[in-house]
């Protein structure tokens, strides 16, 4: 992830110095504008003619910056959103193996306390309602839970079988120290 920070503002950097490049010749054209109405007015047509050809210069190398700044800024955005994409990722990675853990255990303690990670995971990106809000019966809860945990199971080994084959293991293996300080 530090790669992607480093990237994205260097990138970010990069499209500010084209951004001034850009209004530094917006000002020099200007003042070379400026200095061919001069000539023109003067009936300097020697220099009238060097001034423009430095104008349409300006303009070409202007042109080519701000092609450059659109292909920078396309790929700042695509960077940013395969970071943003990856933290997505992570974060319901985390919530599946708080599901998971979930459907492992059965004491109320161990319950509420997948549920927080759940909670936290999901709040991560932004999913959760805000509690007070509803009101839900402990019922509903347990019984929408159990829905869930069966959803989640098969669509978790349909979809990311390396995922449930990885967090079963680190289950049974707390499961194992668990019995073992018992």
């Amino acid at each position: 992830m530090k790669d992607f920070d480093e990237t994205i503002f260097s990138l970010r950097f990069l499209e500010k110095r084209v951004e001034n490049s850009i209004r530094k010749m917006d000002a020099e054209e200007k003042k070379l504008r400026d200095k061919l109405v001069l000539a023109i007015l003067n009936k300097d047509e020697e220099a009238a003619r060097d001034y423009a050809r430095d104008i349409l210069l300006i303009r070409k190398r202007k042109n080519l910056l701000r092609k450059y700044l659109s292909r920078i800024r396309s790929v700042r955005l695509d960077l940013e959103s395969a970071y943003f994409a990856k933290e997505i990722e992570k974060t319901l990675i985390s919530a599946a193996k708080a599901l998971i853990s979930i459907e492992k255990t059965l004491n109320e303690v161990k319950i509420i306390k997948s549920l927080e990670e759940v909670k936290r995971a999901l709040n991560n990106i932004g999913l959760m309602v805000n509690e007070h809000d509803l009101s839900v019966s402990e019922y509903e809860v347990m019984e929408f839970l159990k829905k869930a945990e069966s959803i989640a199971e098969e669509t978790l080994k349909e979809e990311l079988p390396e995922v449930v084959e990885e967090v079963s293991k680190e289950v049974l293996e707390g499961e194992s120290e668990s019995e073992k300080e018992q």
